[in-house]
Order: structure tokens, then C-alpha cells, then sequence
């Protein structure tokens, strides 16, 4: 395992997740862009860990299903939190 691959990839998706947060907080009461912010995050996370596992070549049919499940999960939370 390379430590240094794996801190530029783990800091690359921390950037874009504070960056989506801020945008999040300072959208107002749009309800489209909050829509668009609680799909862009999970669905994110959802490509960046297929890349990252293809590239290690450990991407199987179950690792995917486990990160598209969590993705949808947060999709779910996040559009709830942000109707109520």
C-alpha cells in the first residue's frame, strides 16, 4: 500500500466534500440546489470508490453494492435534512 497515493486520493475527496458542504450551507432555500447537492455528494463518493477500487484491482460486484447502498442511504438522509 502507498501511503502517499492514498493521502492525495483520501485528501482530494475531503476538499470536494468541504467545498459541496459549503456551497450547501450558503445556498439559502432553493430546494432544486439542495436536491442537486444531496445527489452530487453521494454520487461522488459513489464514483470516486469505484476508481479507486478498479485501480487496486479490488473492484468486485459486492464492493459496489456496498458503496452504491451507503450512497443511496446518504442520498436519503441529506434529502430529508434538507426539506425539513
Amino acid at each position: 500500500m502507498n501511503l502517499r497515493k492514498h493521502l492525495i486520493e483520501y485528501s482530494f475527496i475531503a476538499i470536494y466534500f468541504g467545498i459541496l458542504i459549503y456551497f450547501f450551507q450558503n445556498l439559502g432555500d432553493s430546494f432544486f440546489s439542495k436536491i442537486i447537492f444531496a445527489g452530487a455528494l453521494p454520487l461522488f463518493y459513489l464514483l470516486w470508490s469505484v476508481v479507486h477500487h478498479y485501480f487496486e484491482d479490488r473492484l468486485t460486484l459486492s464492493i459496489f453494492l456496498e458503496y452504491l447502498s451507503i450512497s443511496l442511504f446518504v442520498f436519503i438522509i441529506l434529502l430529508t435534512a434538507s426539506t425539513l
